[in-house]
């Protein structure tokens, strides 16, 4: 007989369980009771390191949604201005400022937004789309017809 290593109990020799605590008796059942005792709360830790990351995740995925938001309102914003400043241009000074953008003669406006649509990276073709929209249709502010103010 033998006393239990946790609970001091006397037990036999041949027992694998302590009969008052439930914990394995001897060296070869020990390290599998303790793992077996201990999986659970390492698998509540990770559990919690999980969500802290996908916390993290859904943070930085708000804030760069909000940016982008940001972002294009400032666009927008940026191309109603122009779209003011052309229309108080006259016509010939408009058609002065066409030209100076160096675009193909037969090049239409859809095609230019369609350039600027499929490659956003290239600043020239953006500037270019923006300025060509405001100079052609200069009453039309945010793709919407506006009346021309006196």
């Amino acid at each position: 007989m033998g006393a239990r290593r946790f609970c001091g109990e006397t037990v036999s020799d041949g027992a694998r369980k302590c009969q008052k605590c439930g914990e394995p008796q001897g060296w070869g059942v020990w390290p599998m009771g303790m793992l077996l005792r201990y999986v659970p709360l390492a698998s509540v830790a990770v559990a919690g390191i999980s969500l802290t990351f996908a916390c993290l995740e859904s943070q930085a995925a708000r804030r760069a949604k909000a940016g982008e938001e940001q972002a294009v309102a400032r666009q927008v914003v940026a191309e109603d201005a122009v779209m003011e400043l052309a229309r108080e241009l006259p016509a010939r000074t408009r058609d002065r400022v066409l030209g100076r953008l160096e675009l193909a003669p037969d090049t239409t406006l859809q095609q230019l937004e369609k350039q600027a649509r499929e490659d956003p990276e290239d600043v020239s073709i953006q500037r270019k789309a923006v300025l060509s929209r405001a100079l052609r249709e200069p009453n039309q502010v945010g793709g919407v017809r506006r009346r021309r103010e006196p």
